[in-house]
Formats: C-alpha cells, sequence, structure tokens
C-alpha cells in the first residue's frame, strides 16, 4: 500500500462509520456506542485532510482509478462526511433530545445554505478575501455545531457533573487539534 492511500482508507472507514450509525438508529444502540463511532469518524475527516496534504496523489502512477478523477474525491468525501453526520443528528433526535437537536440541525443547515450560496452565486466570489472569512464563519459554526451534539451526547450519558467537565474539557482540547488539522484547508474554494 502507498502512503497515498492512507486518505483513501480514512474517507472509506467514515463510510463505513456512516453506515454502522444508520445501523444504530434502527437497533437503538446505546448512546455511549453511537458516540464512540461518530467522535472517530470526525477524527477520521481531520486525519484525512491532513494526509491528504501530506501524500498527495501522483501526478502519473500508469493507473487509473475512478476515486482520484473529479469531481468523485469531492464527493466521495462530502457524502461520507454527510452520511456520519446526518446519521448520528438522526440517533440524537430519536433517542436523546429532540428540540434541541433539530434547533441546531435547521441552523446550520440554513447558514450553511447561506453561506453556500453567498460565496457561489454573488459578487463576493470576486473577493478572495471576503470568500475566506465566509467560509472561515461557517467552518466556526460547524466546529460548534459538533461541540453542541457533543454536549448533548455527555448530558445525554448522564455521568457526575466532574466526569462530564473532564469529558468536555478533553473533548475542547481535541476539537482544537482537529480545528488545526484542517485550518490550512480555509484556502481551498
Amino acid at each position: 500500500m502507498r502512503k497515498y492511500h492512507i486518505c483513501d482508507l480514512l474517507t472509506l472507514s467514515r463510510l463505513v462509520a456512516g453506515g454502522v450509525m444508520i445501523y444504530f438508529v434502527t437497533i437503538q444502540a446505546p448512546l455511549w456506542l453511537a458516540f464512540l463511532v461518530f467522535i472517530l469518524g470526525e477524527v477520521t475527516d481531520a486525519l484525512d485532510g491532513y494526509f491528504h496534504n501530506k501524500y498527495p496523489y501522483p501526478e502519473h502512477d500508469g493507473k487509473f482509478r475512478f476515486w482520484r478523477e473529479p469531481p468523485f474525491p469531492k464527493i466521495f468525501d462530502t457524502g461520507s462526511d454527510l452520511l456520519l453526520g446526518t446519521a448520528y443528528v438522526l440517533f440524537l433526535y430519536l433517542y436523546v433530545n429532540a428540540e434541541w437537536v433539530s434547533r441546531i440541525f435547521i441552523a446550520c443547515m440554513v447558514v450553511g445554505c447561506l453561506v453556500s450560496f453567498v460565496v457561489n452565486f454573488t459578487p463576493v466570489r470576486e473577493n478572495e478575501e471576503s470568500v475566506l472569512w465566509l467560509l472561515g464563519i461557517r467552518r466556526f459554526l460547524y466546529v460548534a455545531a459538533i461541540f453542541a451534539l457533543v454536549l448533548i451526547s455527555i448530558l445525554g450519558l448522564g455521568r457526575s457533573i466532574i466526569e462530564t467537565i473532564t469529558f468536555l474539557a478533553v473533548m475542547c482540547i481535541v476539537a482544537y487539534l482537529v480545528y488545526l488539522a484542517k485550518g490550512h484547508r480555509l484556502t481551498e474554494k
């Protein structure tokens, strides 16, 4: 296996995690198990971007691989992210806290669609600094939404206040490291 296949395997593992999460929705798996799969999937998302930039595909290796030809890599990566995230949101909606999860989901959809519209279909797209600023806001709100889902998950686990605060502190550190690993991608429109 070549090093540039690491990002393919990470994306594939996130796709598998999304399928597992759909299964968890159907069997009403324990929250801690669904939460673990979701967190592992999010970590693979951060590592995927890191390894993609560290070990890019060679320009020509003499073999045709459909998953390298545009637009498939972006569709595959985005699709696996959406599958995992949507399945976990559905899990939390059905089994943990429907009111808060629906508010977070609707807010994320509105902001994400609004930023995408402004970046792609308005004169703002001509100003690279404005586009990067908007994409930075969207990235921050994405991280905030994941943090809110993690918080709902942790509170749903019913742990003591000390365990909850400790776990949140660890999650904040992990989130910061994930943000650092993905931060360079803001320049990719």
